[in-house]
């Protein structure tokens, strides 16, 4: 694992001789069981090793196993390979306790963070109350809406991660969503509220990122592969460190 990115590098060999032409990358929390399909139709590198580095959707401090099959020329499958087994992101040991990365590209945008204090939340629900004739008390109808707004403090140490933090934020402006990842458990794919509060303090800097919870679409494939891929959302979003992904 890459602690400073909070990003894991998976590696394999194809022997030589091989027929693949793709593989499949495989992953679960450790000992779990089940094997998710993470990534679909890798080009296959025959007799030399290669790797592919992973980590959208992986929670830090929590232990993964990752393993990998051959695919191809027809629609056959290998076994699985060798797992790597129990591998985890520990951000508290890179010097930080957050992580914020452009989604699908964090290894080109990405920040390691350190918190000024502990995140907190505000959820919001599409909710409407109204008196209702000849009731005691007031009727309350719910929408589908549902999420939340994160208020996280940043210590910004020092030039370099200002502008790291500034190059996310740029590319998140155009459209980009992220992923913010914590030590505290927290794992969301989120975008920018426009409020963000920037202070110096004589030498130091602290930041206020507002980020808001937006719908996370990421589901492995359910009809590719040796493995199951989430068989259901809540609100439309992948819940870290839930059973969903478990479920039969």
């Amino acid at each position: 694992p890459n602690h400073v990115q909070g990003s894991f590098t998976v590696a394999w060999t194809n022997p030589g001789g091989s027929t693949a032409t793709q593989n499949r990358l495989y992953y679960r929390r450790n000992g779990s069981g089940t094997w998710l399909l993470y990534r679909d139709a890798i080009a296959a590198v025959i007799g030399s090793q290669q790797s592919v580095i992973v980590m959208d959707e992986l929670s830090p401090g929590i232990g993964y196993d990752f393993t990998v099959s051959a695919v191809g020329p027809g629609p056959g499958e290998s076994a699985l390979g060798t797992a790597a087994s129990n591998v985890k992101i520990d951000i508290l040991q890179a010097g930080g306790s957050g992580y914020l990365h452009i989604a699908g590209d964090g290894v080109n945008y990405g920040v390691l963070l350190q918190l000024d204090g502990s995140p907190t939340f505000t959820r919001h629900f599409d909710s409407q109350m109204f008196d209702a004739i000849n009731l005691p008390a007031p009727s309350v109808r719910y929408g589908v809406s549902d999420y939340e707004v994160w208020e996280v403090p940043v210590f910004i140490k020092d030039t370099a991660t200002l502008k790291s933090l500034q190059t996310v934020i740029a590319r998140a402006l155009v459209g980009n969503p992220l992923y913010y990842r914590d030590a505290y458990g927290v794992m969301i794919l989120c975008a920018l509220v426009p409020d963000i509060a920037l202070n110096r303090i004589a030498l130091t800097r602290t930041a206020m990122l507002r980020l808001v919870r937006v719908r996370n679409q990421y589901a492995p494939s359910i009809t590719l592969g040796s493995a199951i891929g989430f068989r259901q959302q809540v609100n439309g979003d992948v819940v870290p460190l839930d059973t969903t992904e478990l479920a039969a």
